[in-house]
């Protein structure tokens, strides 16, 4: 999951 990270990085960030 370091890719999901990084795009959801700026909407959820802490949720993945």
């Amino acid at each position: 999951m370091k890719q999901l990270k990084r795009r959801l990085r700026k909407r959820l960030t802490g949720q993945c």
